[in-house]
């Protein structure tokens, strides 16, 4: 869960709410097609993605899906164990039964995971945040972005992050004074930029 949270940068309740058929192993793209949620009155229930651009493709990679079909095998497994005690609900994230994952489980969990490991004190949230800022911090456009976050639109996702684009428009102003400049220069991350011939027309 956390690989998934961290690498595509999904909500909680999109975590909750991936089924299987949602993924596609052979094109690797997973489908963020609902949202999982819990209201007193109405339990654990599906529910539309937050916005329509919510609803999106999400490119993954080769470890994504070796963990994804680990997951599955140790899900098997336990289907096995429980008969006709477990529920199908293709979810690939469930309670012990096979019955939909309460969203704050997910929360309660990663709070008791931080504080065994003397992690920052960070919400489950905070790793969708990461996500986007380690994108933009290298270099990924700002739609790209918005679009893996399934934001409404670009400015949404510029707002909510403009420390991180401060931070790439900083890097930016060292990259191309370092190319005008004379010779060859090195930046603080040691990367080396060299000066060649350029045609402006």
């Amino acid at each position: 869960m956390i690989r998934l949270l961290l690498s595509l940068g999904v909500r909680r309740g999109e975590l909750c709410g991936l089924k299987w058929s949602d993924i596609n192993f052979f094109a690797s793209t997973i489908n963020i097609n609902r949202n999982l949620l819990y209201l007193p009155e109405k339990g654990i229930f599906e529910d539309t993605p937050k916005t329509p651009k919510s609803k999106r493709e999400i490119s993954v990679t080769s470890n994504e899906l070796q963990m994804l079909n680990s997951h599955r095998a140790y899900q098997f497994k336990r289907q096995l164990e429980l008969g006709d005690a477990w529920i199908e609900t293709d979810y690939i994230f469930t309670s012990w039964n096979g019955s939909a994952l309460h969203p704050d489980t997910i929360s309660s969990w990663f709070k008791k995971l931080i504080k065994k490991y003397d992690l920052p004190d960070i919400s489950i949230h905070s790793l969708r945040n990461t996500n986007a800022t380690m994108l933009l911090m290298n270099g990924l456009p700002v739609k790209a972005v918005s679009s893996r976050l399934g934001h409404s639109n670009a400015v949404t996702t510029s707002n909510i992050y403009s420390h991180a684009l401060k931070s790439v428009d900083e890097e930016a102003a060292t990259v191309i004074d370092n190319i005008l400049s004379n010779g060859n220069k090195q930046d603080k991350k040691g990367a080396v930029y060299k000066t060649t011939s350029y045609l402006f027309i």
